[in-house]
């Protein structure tokens, strides 16, 4: 993973969760549509949360699943600091540091991986790469969602998506040195199309795949 990545998660964890609703349109239903259409029967599913940051996905997938067992990757130490002490009386949820690209998730590990805002960054030949990773470590009947920043196969469509966006941010937070971070980071995004990303999951092997939720450059898409 990109290291300038790291940095920017890093240095932005102390206000990170209080700025995810000024940041992000339609929160609410960005993070809980893919949580809702979860099919996996049991209460204690094992599940894996990719890029878990301070832990906002993983604390919806709880408000689901209660007795899950959940491990959160991140190579932002501090984000998952601020996880830790969010969870701290939960002696099921467990935490790694590392690059997921590179960390040892195993092979039918898990029974539900999560990811939020954080694939985006990959390459679309890492993206395709890793789903396979993923899709090994789910056992079978595993499931997988992913709520993230996509772009659409017509540039105008991106663009005018993206200003919207912009328009959104601003207009929560105004002009200044946190505006100013919210578009540096836009540098190290790499977004896929929806459609792109559905038939790389169909092809590592989900015989399911479906956008639930779109709104503007975000999408939660499922696989399973």
């Amino acid at each position: 993973m990109n290291e300038q990545v790291r940095i920017q998660f890093d240095s932005r964890s102390s206000d990170y969760d209080e700025n995810r609703r000024r940041l992000i349109p339609a929160f609410d239903d960005f993070y809980s549509t893919g949580i809702d259409f979860l099919s996996w029967p049991g209460d204690a599913p094992a599940v894996l949360d990719v890029g878990a940051g301070t832990g906002i996905f993983t604390a919806r997938l709880l408000g689901r699943y209660p007795q899950a067992s959940v491990t959160l990757l991140d190579f932002a130490g501090n984000m998952l600091d601020i996880a830790r002490e969010k969870f701290s009386g939960n002696p099921r949820v467990s935490y790694v540091l590392g690059d997921y690209n590179e960390a040892d998730i195993g092979a039918g590990s898990f029974d539900i991986v999560i990811s939020a805002l954080s694939l985006h960054h990959l390459t679309p030949d890492s993206k395709q790469a890793f789903f396979r990773k993923l899709r090994a470590a789910l056992r079978p009947g595993g499931e997988f969602v992913n709520a993230d920043i996509v772009k659409h196969a017509d540039p105008w469509m991106t663009a005018r998506c993206d200003a919207l966006w912009t328009d959104f941010v601003r207009g929560n937070i105004g002009e200044g040195e946190y505006f100013d971070r919210f578009l540096a980071s836009k540098d190290v995004d790499d977004p896929s199309t929806i459609e792109e990303q559905l038939k790389w999951l169909k092809d590592c092997g989900f015989s399911k795949a479906a956008c639930l939720f779109k709104y503007l450059n975000f999408a939660v898409m499922y696989a399973g």
